[in-house]
């Protein structure tokens, strides 16, 4: 899948790299290209990783903390910054919340202004379809998605597969390829 990625992106591509965790995609994708990177993280801990690993690096980036939800409002958020697990839902009894605000990418003004997306990954530990609820005039930008739909919600770790994949089929992709 990286090889035919990055034989569609080209030097000036905008790439919006949602829960970028520590920056490794943006790493592997900026390789050699000159790309404008937008890392969305809601941990401040891996956004600051995420600027460290890419210091040295000819990456052109922004770097935004939010939580990315379907609609722009208040959530309880669990923490898992040791095993990179942090999410809108609990996967375990007795884990600890705390109060975030969440947005919609559509509402972000950095984002909004951009004319041409050819690229959103978005891993955002199970709430992936509710991501792409909240990004619906930002898809309409954009060329490609690569999505992580593992087993990752809540506390039965369903995967979001079908919700995520309906949700691009409505708003007028298709599927390349699956891994």
């Amino acid at each position: 899948l990286k090889d035919k990625l990055m034989k569609e992106i080209t030097d000036g591509d905008v790439i919006l790299d949602i829960g970028s965790n520590i920056g490794e995609v943006s790493y592997i994708l900026g390789e050699n290209k000159n790309l404008h990177h937008y890392l969305i993280e809601p941990e401040v801990a891996e956004l600051n990783c995420s600027k460290k690993n890419l210091e040295n690096f000819n990456v052109k980036a922004k770097y935004l903390n939010h939580l990315l939800w379907k609609e722009s409002t208040e959530v309880d958020f669990y923490p898992a910054n040791e095993t990179h697990d942090s999410s809108i839902f609990d996967d375990e009894d007795g884990k600890i919340s705390r109060k975030v605000n969440a947005k919609k990418l559509d509402d972000l003004n950095e984002i909004n202004s951009l004319k041409e997306i050819k690229l959103i990954k978005i891993e955002a530990e199970g709430a992936e379809p509710e991501v792409l609820e909240g990004s619906k005039n930002t898809l309409k930008k954009t060329r490609y998605v690569l999505i992580d739909v593992g087993p990752e919600r809540g506390k039965n770790h369903e995967i979001t597969l079908k919700d995520s994949f309906n949700l691009l089929i409505d708003n007028n992709f298709r599927l390349i390829d699956i891994s």
